[in-house]
């Protein structure tokens, strides 16, 4: 994905930066794709690099010029709609987020992403005993493959 990313970054941070909206309809747009029902789950190619591209938009030192302008509230809604439509490729995008974001997110958002995690899940996040404030995140680093 490299390779995509040095291709399409430029021309995407050209409509970020000359059409106000398009980062947030990209966004959200491409993690409704993300969520939407999959018979194949883990193994869509497609929602593999729609993950890819989220992750790097949203996540990437290289965005965070980008990003200044209402990501917060746009981090909040991708997480809220990955926990809404809960498949394998909206969890594994929630736990990215989550995982990246400061104490204050993560200390909202961590217990509502355990509480959705099948039984057994060892790779949730750890939470105090009262189970409202997230002690720690022990997730696997993003490993973003590629």
């Amino acid at each position: 994905m490299a390779g995509a990313f040095l291709l399409w970054d430029d021309v995407l941070k050209y409509l970020t930066t000359h059409l106000p909206r398009f980062l947030a309809l990209f966004i959200n747009r491409a993690t409704s794709l993300l969520t939407a029902f999959s018979a194949t789950a883990n193994e869509d190619p497609i929602k593999d690099a729609l993950y890819r591209w989220l992750v790097h938009i949203m996540l990437d030192q290289i965005w965070s010029g980008e990003r200044q302008r209402g990501f917060a509230a746009l981090r909040e809604a991708v997480v809220s709609h990955c926990m809404l439509e809960y498949t394998f490729w909206g969890q594994k995008l929630a736990r990215a987020l989550i995982q990246a974001a400061d104490d204050s997110f993560r200390r909202e958002w961590a217990p509502v992403f355990n509480a959705a995690l099948p039984l057994g899940d060892e790779e949730g996040m750890d939470v105090d005993e009262d189970e409202t404030t997230p002690q720690r995140v022990d997730l696997a680093p993003l490993r973003v493959p590629g």
